[in-house]
């Protein structure tokens, strides 16, 4: 049996400390599409922006339109990292819309327990297993499913997790702290 992390609306109002180099080098050729997608970004970006560094969601626009999101559709975040593409998606389903949004690194689901909104619901869990979750959900079809592959800024900023070179930490490059063996065994 699976559980949610959270189920009440969401109201996400933060924003970032510092824009990544590449968000300023596209702000010279672009400022006007920079500076709306980063008004978006602040919105989508939860408490950990100001604490780990700020994530700013690749594609955030591209990748949810592609879904072309009906407004009572349900919809699959398969990896929710820090919500960027999750709160895109709420901000377009009605109130019979439905996202399920699943990872399995637990900070990612810690942060995504700022997001209280009844038609959302985060799961614990490898995406790998997702039909498996669904099922035990009652969920037999979804109407899109959204995975962003790879690793996060959060991720890499933080020494303690074991993906950066940048510091003298040990290897451990586990997306689910929890479990498994760290690169260094």
């Amino acid at each position: 049996m699976i559980k949610g992390v959270n189920s009440a609306p969401t109201k996400a109002s933060l924003s970032s400390k510092k824009a990544s180099s590449k968000s300023a080098d596209k702000l010279e050729k672009y400022p006007q599409e920079v500076s709306a997608s980063n008004s978006n970004q602040n919105q989508s970006m939860g408490d950990e922006a100001s604490s780990v560094g700020a994530h700013i969601t690749v594609l955030l626009n591209e990748a949810v339109h592609a879904l072309d999101i009906k407004p009572n559709g349900i919809y699959v975040d398969g990896t929710f990292g820090r919500g960027g593409h999750s709160r895109k998606i709420l901000a377009q389903l009605g109130d019979g819309g439905r996202l399920i949004a699943f990872d399995r690194d637990l900070s990612a689901i810690e942060s995504g327990k700022a997001i209280e909104d009844p038609r959302f619901m985060l799961v614990h869990s490898h995406f790998a297993a997702m039909q498996a979750r669904l099922a035990e959900l009652g969920v037999s079809h979804v109407d899109g499913i959204l995975l962003d592959l790879g690793i996060s800024s959060p991720q890499i900023d933080e020494a303690s997790r074991g993906f950066s070179f940048r510091y003298d930490a040990p290897l451990d490059m586990r997306m689910d702290q929890s479990s498994g063996e760290t690169a260094a065994e």
